[in-house]
């Protein structure tokens, strides 16, 4: 796995500061960039994925760094008293209570996130949806689920089959991720299919309707040519 320091051109010596700015900068450039067509595009969206997930390693790695620094400094300092222990033990469960409620609180707002993002896609206003979409650190299932529906809409295929894959890995019971694959695996074989439809219901009565029409066009025109044979030996004989 690369070295998260390095994504962002920097090592585990810089600073905080150092480390934030450089995030900001590399952020801004390519989420400008992921909006370039083709091959430009795309490159830029891995780019900004792979900046996400190696600022969250990051942040885990200076918050680590943080309670060891914090450790080593106590077992620097003379032995606390019994009342200061207790005090300091009854501040860490109510730190540790404030953190439960933050992330339950984070956990939330995420949802509704999600939940807007998707009324955002709904009413095709793709842009606005991916910057709602990156600014979530939690890269669950459904985030992975709409940004393929981001990705189909601008026709990178490939990319939105992975995002489809990862979402159905995090979360294998939920049958709209599998029934999706499915309907996109069925428009990429498939060339009597809509892609407008990839998620709708009943993609797949679709495709059984439009291979019946095209079956039955078939034997009409058998049928057709039989006639005309029959026709044509007739008069010949007369």
């Amino acid at each position: 796995m690369k070295d998260p320091y390095s994504i962002l051109g920097l090592d585990k010596s810089s600073s905080k500061e150092e480390l934030e700015a450089k995030y900001k900068e590399l952020k801004a450039i390519y989420s400008e960039g992921r909006f370039l067509p083709g091959a430009e595009g795309m490159k830029a969206a891995r780019n900004l994925n792979d900046l996400e997930n190696a600022w969250l390693d990051i942040c885990e790695d200076l918050r680590a760094r943080d309670t060891v620094s914090k450790f080593s400094d106590s077992a620097n300092k003379e032995q606390a008293t019994d009342t200061a222990a207790e005090v300091n033990a009854e501040e860490v469960k109510s730190e540790s209570i404030e953190l439960k409620a933050e992330e339950v609180k984070k956990e939330s707002v995420e949802t509704d996130a999600l939940a807007f993002a998707d009324s955002l896609i709904k009413e095709k206003k793709f842009d606005e949806a991916q910057k709602v979409l990156d600014d979530i650190n939690d890269r669950n299932a459904e985030w992975h689920y709409l940004q393929s529906r981001i990705y189909y809409n601008r026709e990178w295929i490939s990319e939105c089959k992975k995002h489809l894959e990862i979402a159905i890995s995090t979360d294998p019971t939920n049958d709209k991720y599998k029934r999706t694959l499915d309907k996109l695996n069925q428009i990429i074989g498939n060339k009597n299919a809509n892609p407008e439809n990839l998620h709708a219901e009943g993609q797949q009565a679709q495709f059984e309707q439009q291979n019946m029409d095209a079956g039955n066009s078939l034997l009409n025109c058998c049928s057709t040519y039989c006639l005309m044979s029959m026709c044509c030996d007739l008069c010949c004989r007369c």
